[in-house]
């Protein structure tokens, strides 16, 4: 990863990551569906969650992967999109 992203901009995402104020997802109005993996290395479903809580409206969708859902069970990964957008075109 280091290889492809470059070292000064793989320095700037680990900043980020490091930084301990959680990002303002209130401003964000439209239809929102929050994707996490059961198994993610962080805080899974709890961090969805928790951004779920910040995103009126938004849902939730956790798959019983790691943090890739879109690698290890693509067919419902997009499943789950199609059928969010489906709901989202019907109002």
């Amino acid at each position: 990863m280091v290889l492809q992203t470059g070292v000064d901009n793989y320095r700037k995402i680990i900043a980020i990551l490091l930084q301990r104020t959680a990002p303002d997802f209130t401003n964000i109005t439209c239809p929102t569906l929050i994707i996490v993996g059961e198994y993610e290395g962080t805080r899974g479903p709890e961090a969805g969650r928790c951004v779920q809580q910040m995103i009126v409206g938004s849902e939730v969708k956790v798959f019983p992967t790691g943090h890739h859902p879109f690698l290890e069970q693509p067919e419902a990964y997009n499943a789950a999109i199609l059928q969010f957008l489906a709901k989202v075109e019907a109002r």
